[in-house]
């Protein structure tokens, strides 16, 4: 039987290995491979057993095959997002770890006009956007008081947090989001360090879990945005709750 190659399969992807560091390659790759597949089918089960797709094939476009690829874009819908997902269509070699990309923004490398309205009323309430000279032209008032960021104490600020009415009660975990202090590593993680996991079903399942984490940070984020950012009582509860944390 003759083979038949079409002109999107070149010869070179059924080549045999000729040489150890070649046949060293090749078993890397298809030991990563299954990890992956395997993974593919204890989490999604019914998606692997229902798959039409090809278990081992070899990749024409990138170094995944169509059934790891499968598998990723089902952990994009279901466990985390995947904003990199294209890039393994495309690339030339494997990700080795899981490249975990922050969520959150890196504000000091940003100018604050760029920011939203919100987030540059938090970051003036703590020193590190507009002077209070100029929270009038801003923020449409000038507090009489502005505890200074090194007098609060954040105990008790998140205690009179705990304390308040929704969505001013959001007004501390707004403030970690912006501080990057969430202990959730989509949002503490800068875009200058990214972190990486291994891909094991436990590294899946944390990020998963720390997804969501992130997922209820930005719920309360635009809860608190939409509500600060109407009249302008809200921002003056803001600062009457900010200073009533001074040491």
């Amino acid at each position: 039987m003759q083979l038949q190659l079409s002109s999107t399969e070149p010869l070179q992807v059924y080549q045999i290995p000729l040489t150890v560091k070649e046949g060293i390659w090749y078993l890397e790759e298809l030991s990563e491979q299954i990890s992956l597949l395997a993974l593919y089918k204890e989490l999604f089960p019914i998606q692997w057993a229902s798959s039409t797709t090809p278990i081992i094939q070899h990749s024409h476009s990138g170094v995944y095959s169509d059934r790891e690829i499968e598998f990723l874009e089902l952990v994009n819908e279901y466990l985390f997002s995947l904003d990199w997902i294209e890039d393994f269509r495309d690339c030339s070699e494997r990700y080795l770890e899981i490249p975990v990309y922050p969520q959150n923004t890196d504000w000091w490398d940003m100018d604050l006009t760029d920011l939203s309205p919100t987030k540059q009323f938090l970051l003036s309430l703590i020193g590190y956007g507009h002077p209070q000279e100029e929270w009038d032209l801003h923020f449409a008032f000038t507090p009489k008081k502005l505890t200074p960021l090194d007098e609060i104490d954040w105990e008790k600020l998140d205690q009179l947090c705990q304390q308040a009415a929704p969505p001013l009660s959001f007004f501390y975990d707004v403030l970690c989001l912006i501080d990057h202090s969430t202990e959730c590593v989509w949002l503490d993680t800068t875009h200058e360090f990214y972190e990486s996991l291994p891909w094991t079903k436990e590294s899946l399942l944390y990020l998963k879990e720390q997804w969501d984490v992130s997922q209820q940070y930005w719920q309360k984020m635009t809860e608190f945005s939409e509500w600060l950012e109407s009249p302008i009582a809200h921002r003056k509860q803001v600062v009457n709750l900010w200073n009533k944390a001074q040491q």
